[in-house]
């Protein structure tokens, strides 16, 4: 498929999606892609069926909403290429990953804030180990972006966003650098208060035989403003 490919960009040169076979596959050709000038974006294989409790799929469904959430964002020539089993499925829309941006320096309302991040998919836990977590302790909140590596934490002092900085899992300190914004990627939707009752009136229906219904297990499956 590759050399197939090859030829039509050469004769072509314009393609918005191209369907593939599966992982292996989709980042071959997404070398060909880039050897012709496209801003390449590659989603996963997510070989989920529906009702599949999706605990076990999460890294594809990180990677889903920061392939698409920067797909939209880009407007110069590019190009999605995505295996069968993925493309498939109904996906997030540029309106459901729409981002939320904190900078340094910001007025900063924390039950605001609480508000927010819930509706746009993170869950809140203890301690910050896995994308889409976020921790809130006194003037302190770690959270891990979707749309980021490593996660990241905000000092805050009364109203006031003091500091940005990633943070380091493994031993829990803050790296030195300061980041002057961050762009926070929902997890599946960025729901408002209405959608989001919605959404968990639907998890709640849900009937397929999963130990927990929440956002991480079956999210995915309720979701119905999906293309």
């Amino acid at each position: 498929m590759q050399a197939d490919f090859y030829e039509f960009l050469y004769e072509k040169n314009q393609c918005e999606l191209l369907i593939c076979e599966d992982d292996k596959e989709a980042k071959l050709l997404a070398q060909v892609a880039l050897f012709f000038g496209f801003k390449t974006f590659v989603l996963p294989d997510f070989r989920a069926c529906y009702g599949d409790d999706l605990r076990s799929f999460l890294n594809e469904l990180f990677e889903i909403c920061k392939v698409l959430n920067l797909y939209h964002k880009e407007n110069n020539k590019k190009i999605l290429i995505s295996p069968i089993k993925t493309i498939l499925k109904k996906l997030p829309s540029k309106q459901n990953l729409k981002n939320y941006i904190l900078s340094k320096n910001d007025k900063f309302d924390i039950e605001k804030f609480k508000n927010i991040i819930l509706n746009m998919g993170y869950t809140f836990v203890d301690i910050v180990q896995e994308k889409a977590e976020v921790c809130i302790r006194a003037d302190i909140i770690d959270i891990f972006l979707v749309n980021e590596d490593k996660p990241i934490r905000i000092l805050f002092f009364e109203d006031e966003i003091e500091s940005i900085r990633y943070f380091d899992l493994s031993n829990q300190k803050s790296i030195k650098e300061e980041l002057q914004s961050i762009q926070i990627c929902p997890f599946l939707s960025n729901f408002n208060d209405k959608s989001y009752e919605v959404f968990e009136e639907k998890m709640n229906e849900f009937d397929f035989n999963v130990l927990i219904k929440d956002i991480n297990s079956i999210g995915f499956w309720c979701i119905d403003d999906f293309y």
